[in-house]
Formats: structure tokens, sequence, C-alpha cells
């Protein structure tokens, strides 16, 4: 829950795996709303509902066209989240990193840049674009899809079927692997392993070493 000038009055936390159905997440994002109404009082209402979502997505129907590392393709997300908003609240659907970089050019480390690129790097690698001031977004929102760029075509396997994608390189995944860690506990042993790190652990400093230079390849 969100007041006026982006302060963060409540937040909620609700766990899901990769695998998360469409249905399931519009039953989460209601229980949200409800919660969150109960917890901020009668002097607040609910303007908006926002929801980011790691896939591309039109922005005029908020539907999703492809998120590869949900599973989904073609999900009426926004007409799906209406049916479960309060009436009279609009919901707006985005990327991820889109709506990112738009946080931090608003209210972030970008507020007195024009032209930014913002990365993302979670279970699948992203980038947020704006440019003279202007998101930059691409054909059915592509633009900032980089994921499976390929940076070295003799490089690891990625479950896209090419090799040495942007992914196999960068985000959470990949840094798991290299630590000999499980990727299932992405949530949990991604914090430890930059604490680890932080450390001086031999198998952690190599993992993130590891990743500097695919991500200057990347920027570059």
């Amino acid at each position: 829950a969100i007041g006026l000038g982006g302060t963060i009055t409540e937040r909620l936390v609700f766990p899901t795996q990769p695998e998360v159905t469409p249905d399931h997440l519009v039953t989460l994002v209601a229980e949200a709303v409800k919660q969150l109404g109960s917890t901020i009082g009668t002097t607040s209402r609910v303007c908006g509902v926002g929801v980011s979502v790691p896939g591309t997505v039109d922005l005029s129907t908020g539907r999703v066209g492809f998120a590869p590392n949900l599973g989904w393709e073609d999900v009426r997300l926004g007409a799906m989240l209406e049916e479960v908003a309060p009436e009279g609240a609009p919901v707006v659907v985005a990327n991820d990193a889109d709506l990112a970089v738009l946080a931090e050019h608003q209210r972030g480390n970008a507020r007195d840049c024009d032209d930014v690129v913002f990365l993302m790097g979670r279970i699948g690698v992203g980038a947020g674009i704006i440019v003279n001031g202007v998101p930059v977004r691409g054909r059915d929102g592509h633009a900032g899809e980089i994921g499976h760029n390929v940076l070295d075509p003799t490089g690891p396997e990625c479950h896209c079927g090419k090799r040495g994608c942007v992914e196999t390189y960068l985000g959470e995944t990949a840094l798991l692997q290299l630590a000999g860690r499980r990727v299932s506990h992405a949530d949990t042993d991604t914090p430890r392993l930059f604490a680890e790190a932080r450390a001086g652990r031999p198998r952690a400093v190599r993992a993130i070493e590891a990743a500097a230079e695919p991500l200057g390849r990347c920027i570059a």
C-alpha cells in the first residue's frame, strides 16, 4: 500500500513458485488488496492496483504476451485483475523492468538523468530504457527483453534452446549454479551468497566475480 509521495504504508509478501498460474496470482492479488484495505483504515481508499510482470505486456489492455520464466503466453491478466479489483479502481499491468526504471527516474538514482538503462537480474534478466526522458518499450514491449541476447554462441546451453544467452551468465539462477547452490531456494540462498562473498568465502567470491565480465559485455 503506497501513499502520496511514494511512501510505503503497508507491505504484504506472498511467496510463490516460478510455475504460479495466472488464476492463482489473481487470487493472491485480490487477497492482498483485501488484507491491506483492512490494515490502512477507513480514511484511505483503493485508487488503483499496479502489477509488474517479468514479461512483455500490452499496456493498453494489460495482456501478457510472453513471460518465459513463468511459462505464460497470451494471458489476459489485466481483464482478470479488473474482475477482482475494488469497484472504480483502475488496474495497470506492465513489465517489471519498465516499471523499475520509472521508479528510479522519478524517485531514485536516475532523477536527474534524461537517458537511463536499468538492468534487472532475478530469475531472468531484463532492461528498462528511458531516452530523452521518454520510456522506450518497443514493438509489443520487447525493447528491454535482453535476457536471450547471445553473448557467446559457444557458451552454456540456455533453456530457450540457444547457447550463451545473457541469462546463462547473469541473474540468480546463473549465480547460484556457479556457487553450487540450490536454485529452487533462490529467495533465501541469493542474499546468503552475497553475504558470504562480502565475508571472503572463495566459492561465493568466484561466482560473483565470474558475472562481472559478461555483465560488462551485456551493458556494452
